[in-house]
């Protein structure tokens, strides 16, 4: 998938909840930002009219584009700039660590398993749920900022090697069963 816009924001569309939210802090996002573009990739069915809707009415035409399921998403993270994780409840978030594994900068709602995941500030932003100019903000200060969101993106990958990966979490087993023989 080739997106011709220099700065793409990816938000995960079946958590992007309530839809006005979303299109609120975007809409924030394209007043500073004109080329921006938002990709929602997710099942969202349900709130696919609701969101149609919001992007005609906030004249957001070519500039959100809706790709629904994807069977690989983590073959299209690389594409985006940001991944956005908007939703209310996430309790593992896996979507962010696929996010960070593709070494995209992270921004997301506070939430229990973004907020064990995330370092605010460090390695990501998180923010309030259903506070949409926190959102903008957020991801207008990653666009004003390519080092940091270069940062996010660097720290990102780096977290998951150690944390999440299947050989990091084997070193720790590893060195878990040491400490407990040595002591």
């Amino acid at each position: 998938m080739q997106i011709e816009y220099p700065l793409p924001v990816f938000v995960d569309a079946k958590y992007c909840a309530p839809p006005v939210y979303c299109s609120t802090a975007f809409s924030a996002l394209v007043r500073s930002v004109p080329d921006a573009v938002l990709v929602l990739v997710g099942e969202a069915e349900p709130l696919c009219e609701e969101v149609r809707q919001l992007i005609k009415e906030r004249s957001l035409e070519g500039r959100v584009f809706i790709l629904g399921f994807q069977e690989d998403p983590e073959k299209i993270y690389p594409a985006f700039d940001v991944f956005v994780l908007s939703s209310g409840p996430e309790p593992y978030g896996r979507v962010v660590i696929e996010s960070m594994a593709a070494g995209v900068p992270v921004i997301s709602t506070i939430d229990e398993g973004p907020r064990e995941i995330i370092k605010d500030g460090v390695t990501g932003s998180l923010v309030n749920i259903e506070d949409d100019s926190a959102m903008s903000s957020a991801l207008l200060h990653l666009y004003r900022h390519p080092k940091i969101m270069d940062s996010y993106g660097k720290l990102d990958r780096s977290w998951v090697e150690e944390n999440a990966s299947f050989d990091g979490y084997m070193e720790r087993l590893e060195g878990h069963y040491t400490m407990l023989l040595e002591g």
